[in-house]
């Protein structure tokens, strides 16, 4: 089945509802939740300016981590980008909606993250030190790696979750998701998207870091830095396959240069520890 679908799909029976709004981010991002086939199905639009429309390409960015993730081996809920047609600020509009099905298996429930490691935290315990304790470790360090190569600004306490299995009482981090706030997401023309950085370090939120995506990636303790796979050229190409088509030129070959620089700079990482 296709992660991207372009034939426009009907979407306005859906009730899409105001879901959030944060300092420094215009708009609002509009979500709603219907089941399908007894699952529970979440879609999402992009950012929405009440004159403008959709104005946003969240999104892309989320199918781009997808993506990316898929290569990595990081795990992260499974999406779909469609083009479809929303009632949306009043009147019936087009835009690219998110789709991604709910995680949630039967006999299993969560939490955000945050709520987790306040309820169960010891005295003085970090966030990242009660999540190396409680065994999500190597899932955490995974997580700061794909946020460092997408510079995703968005991974506070509640964009993290914990997932307990009831009959089995245990606990593990949730696969990764809401990575719509990454890539080139503050650029909406060209001329922005022309004079971006793409390995500028910018202020980011991360409830088990710091504000640096790339100190954060100092806190991952030599001998446990994830296995990865090698991030070649061609994968990045697969990566951006179809996109080309609806987003510009210039978001294509700054994406790619995001993707490509980041990860040479992880990879020298790794070569200065081995050495």
């Amino acid at each position: 089945m296709t992660d991207l679908i372009t034939e426009v799909q009907d979407l306005t029976d859906l009730a899409f509802e105001e879901t959030e709004k944060r300092p420094g981010i215009g708009g609002s991002f509009l979500k709603t939740v219907r089941i399908e086939e007894g699952k529970r199905v979440i879609y999402k639009c992009p950012d929405l300016d009440p004159e403008l429309g959709f104005v946003g390409h969240e999104g892309v960015n989320e199918l781009v981590a997808s993506r990316l993730m898929k290569k990595l081996g990081i795990e992260g809920a499974e999406v779909r980008l469609l083009r479809a047609k929303v009632n949306a600020g009043g009147r019936q509009q087009e835009t690219w909606v998110v789709r991604s099905e709910d995680f949630l298996k039967p006999g299993q429930d969560k939490i955000s993250l945050e709520l987790f490691y306040e309820g169960e935290k010891r005295e003085n315990e970090t966030p990242l030190a009660f999540c190396e304790r409680r065994g999500f470790g190597d899932a955490v360090y995974r997580m700061l790696i794909l946020d460092y190569l997408i510079l995703n600004r968005d991974r506070h306490g509640k964009n993290m979750e914990v997932i307990r299995d009831k009959e089995k009482r245990e606990f593990r981090l949730a696969p990764l998701f809401d990575q719509g706030l990454s890539l080139l997401f503050r650029c909406r023309s060209e001329a922005d998207m022309e004079m971006l950085d793409v390995m500028a370090d910018r202020p980011v939120q991360c409830f088990v870091g710091s504000r640096s995506a790339a100190e954060n990636l100092k806190l991952i303790p030599e001998e446990k830095w994830p296995k990865l796979p090698v991030l070649t050229d061609s994968d990045v190409d697969e990566i951006l396959s179809g996109l080309s088509d609806i987003m510009p030129e210039i978001w294509t070959e700054k994406v790619k240069s995001m993707l490509k620089g980041r990860w040479a700079v992880l990879q020298e990482m790794l070569l200065k520890q081995m050495f």
